[in-house]
């Protein structure tokens, strides 16, 4: 199953972003700065059969953080969905946008 990773996906684009990979079977890293507030994206988590995660993140402060590696390929990350600067990043970018 592909995974994406976004940020913001507690409202707005981020969120809509998170609801329609989900809708298309992906496995979603949603992350925001607070979950605690981010009561759409936890309802979407709750009704996602595992397939949303909900990730504190917040990208004003990664001082000395470095992502973890897995071993398992089969949970890579296939996508980055950035809604701090609108970008829309992976190997299918130029194809992929959000349904209207």
């Amino acid at each position: 199953m592909p995974s994406a990773l976004i940020t913001g996906a507690n409202r707005g684009l981020g969120l809509e972003f998170a609801r329609q990979y989900l809708d298309d079977g992906w496995q979603v890293h949603a992350a925001c700065r607070d979950p605690e507030s981010a009561s759409e994206l936890r309802r979407l988590a709750d009704g996602s059969d595992h397939k949303l995660h909900i990730i504190t993140l917040d990208v004003t402060e990664c001082r000395g953080r470095r992502p973890s590696r897995s071993g398992n390929r089969k949970h890579r990350l296939r996508k980055l969905v950035t809604r701090a600067r609108g970008q829309h990043l992976g190997p299918d970018a130029s194809r992929r946008g959000i349904r209207q």
